[in-house]
């Protein structure tokens, strides 16, 4: 019997990307994982299509799931850019969009119509963090990649193994920035724009955990989700602690998400890992739970070879929980699960 959740039938994902062929698999999820809403940030199309056109793919499963708006950056520095971008936002707005979703193509491999790398600080992009904040949406947006992904692939990465078998998701090649610059850049973003409210995917965008506290501080507009990246960092022991007393100590700026994955384009967690069906993620969420509610060592709901890690349980107070999977979800992005 899967690990079942304090808070089960209340808890709210708020990282999640599905399309409509998987519509069935989403409804044995919320039927049987303890899930009450999700947040679908993106089916992984590029170029993103309208809002329009994704709010109609998935009608039918208001008020259970919500939907972010990808902004289309795919012809940075075209005419009418600015203004496309924009309109594309406040159409979303109007339309019920909960959020928009910034990827990780931005910064590192996205180029402009001149065949140049677009880099997160470039004026031309001002619509998008500007607009966002006019319509009280949220920017829900992935920085980089994990620091082993930028690292030497050697015995030290303790990602070598995925990588050989994906090198192109190796950065560590000439002609990327660095995940430094990266991160840098987007607290550039962060502060130029105190209205616009960010929350950094993957627990920070890979930002060291003490960092990610120095930024709650020094950002009232910057949150984090939890998905992946929190349970990855856990594998250490000292790492862990620093990220406990990070959330205990700002418990109203982390969502909790998972990165859940059942799309045309990826599968996450594979469905071979949980009996071959991809719609029974019944131990894939029990994980989670068993991590943030419990002391217990806990196996990581994720394929990432990570070795010699042993990942416990934050043990979160009840009161941090309450939060961490229902309320900011629901204050960030507007109450839209009621």
């Amino acid at each position: 019997m899967p690990y079942r959740s304090r808070f089960e039938g209340r808890i709210i994902d708020a990282h999640c990307h599905v399309d409509d062929p998987a519509r069935p698999h989403v409804r044995r999820l919320l039927a049987g994982a303890g899930v009450a809403g999700l947040l679908n940030l993106w089916d992984g199309a590029w170029p993103p299509r309208s809002f329009e056109d994704w709010h109609e793919s998935m009608r039918g499963f208001e008020p259970q799931m919500q939907l972010c708006h990808m902004p289309d950056l795919s012809a940075v520095g075209g005419d009418g850019f600015g203004r496309r971008l924009a309109d594309g936002i406040r159409a979303a707005a109007a339309g019920g969009a909960a959020g928009l979703k910034v990827w990780k193509n931005l910064g590192l491999w996205l180029e402009d119509v001149d065949g140049r790398r677009v880099t997160l600080t470039d004026e031309r992009l001002r619509p998008l963090w500007e607009t966002a904040a006019e319509a009280d949406l949220p920017i829900v947006i992935h920085v980089g990649d994990p620091p082993d992904f930028f690292a030497p692939i050697d015995a030290a990465n303790r990602r070598r193994v995925e990588l050989e078998e994906h090198p192109e998701w190796w950065f560590g090649r000439p002609g990327f920035p660095s995940l430094e610059e990266l991160l840098d850049q987007f607290e550039q973003v962060v502060a130029a724009h105190p209205q616009t409210v960010f929350v950094a995917a993957h627990f920070g965008c890979f930002v060291p955990p003490r960092r990610v506290g120095e930024l709650f501080t020094r950002y009232a507009n910057f949150n984090v989700d939890t998905s992946v990246q929190l349970l990855v960092l856990c594998g250490s022991p000292e790492i862990a602690r620093i990220c406990r007393e990070v959330i205990v100590e700002h418990p109203d700026r982390v969502v909790f998400g998972t990165d859940f994955l059942r799309t045309d384009f990826w599968d996450l967690p594979s469905a071979d890992l949980y009996g071959g069906e991809r719609g029974d993620l019944d131990e894939f969420y029990a994980g989670h739970w068993r991590f943030f509610e419990t002391s217990e060592t806990v196996e990581l709901p994720y394929p990432f070879v990570m070795e010699g890690d042993v990942l416990r349980g934050l043990d979160l107070p009840d009161a941090v929980l309450e939060q961490v999977y229902v309320a900011n979800a629901r204050r960030i992005y507007r109450g839209r699960w009621e």
